[in-house]
């Protein structure tokens, strides 16, 4: 058992049973009290990332239809696929999490004390994959988020 697990973007597996067992195996080998840090991709921020990306065409005098038309929505998967946070990123497809999610999940199937769930924001050069991006295109930003939990004392 162990005192720390830090986790960077790698419970993304789209399977779930897969990413369960990953998730339930982790909070397994926390000693009583340890602590798990997760760093998770974000729902929330990849469709702010879209309309974002719709707006920057409507700014540079598209049409609302057109702007709409131009963002990129590859990332976008079936419906049922999207309910469940699974996007693809590049080719692959890609689970990402609600901020809610992460709370019954860590407490219902993880069975931890959520400590924290905090956005870690980076910049929109990373997201859109370009080298200018317009000055009025600042915060808020795009974000994965950073979870904190606990494992119960015994």
């Amino acid at each position: 058992l162990v005192d720390v697990i830090v986790s960077l973007n790698a419970a993304i597996m789209p399977n779930t049973r897969a990413r369960m067992r990953f998730l339930q195996g982790m909070a397994s080998r926390l000693k009583p009290g340890g602590i798990l840090i997760l760093n998770l991709p974000s729902v929330e921020s990849l469709l702010f990332s879209a309309f974002r990306e719709t707006e920057w065409y409507r700014r540079i005098g598209l049409t609302a239809r057109a702007a709409e038309s131009e963002t990129d929505v590859s990332s976008l998967t079936g419906p049922r696929r999207a309910a469940q946070g699974v996007f693809r990123r590049g080719e692959e497809p890609t689970k990402h999490y609600l901020r809610e999610e992460l709370m019954v999940l860590v407490r219902d199937e993880m069975n931890l004390e959520l400590l924290e769930i905090n956005k870690m924001e980076y910049d929109w050069a990373v997201e859109f994959e370009v080298d200018e991006i317009p000055d009025w295109l600042s915060d808020p930003y795009p974000w994965d988020w950073i979870l904190t939990a606990r494992a119960p004392l015994k």
